[in-house]
């Protein structure tokens, strides 16, 4: 049997998150917050979020530091947080970091909906996701989006595996 190397287990992960949560959305149309994770042992986990505290920016935090603790205790070396949201694309001169948006993104009428799923590793390069949501028909159908590796400050639930930066 070949031992597979830290590459080629990420890569089979991700493909395994990916079909499981493609087909999650296909059966139910839409997706609540989830961490998946691997640990050393190579078992694998789904650990549902509780969508609630999604609701703030005190709850998103006290969130990541839920996964973080979740990921430590299962003695995780790769995760996927997957959960669906808001984006909106602001012209960077339109944007100024200090201060933030002037209006929320859940309330511009620019905004999309999006499933993003963050890849990440213990030791490798982390990988960040996202599929726009066109409910406009029928059945909502997920259109590939971005793909972008190496990302860092993606915000509340970036570095859940704390690497220094």
């Amino acid at each position: 049997m070949k031992v597979k190397n830290k590459q080629e287990e990420y890569d089979g992960f991700k493909q395994k998150a990916l079909k499981r949560i493609m087909k999650y959305f296909e059966e139910n149309e839409s997706v609540d917050p989830v961490l998946f994770l691997k640990n050393k042992n190579g078992i694998n986990k789904a650990v549902p979020l509780p969508p609630f505290m999604f609701a703030s920016d005190f709850g998103k935090v006290t969130c990541s530091h839920l996964m973080k603790k979740i990921l430590t205790v299962a003695g995780a070396n790769m995760c996927c947080f997957i959960t669906e949201a808001w984006q909106a694309k602001v012209k960077k001169e339109d944007y100024d970091e200090s201060v933030g948006l002037d209006v929320p993104i859940r309330d511009r009428k620019d905004k999309e909906e999006i499933l993003m799923l963050n890849f990440m590793h213990d030791h490798l390069e982390d990988e960040f996701m996202t599929f726009t949501i066109d409910r406009e028909g029928n059945i909502p159908i997920l259109e590939p989006n971005t793909i972008e590796s190496g990302l860092q400050n993606l915000g509340k639930f970036d570095n859940l595996f704390n690497k220094s930066k």
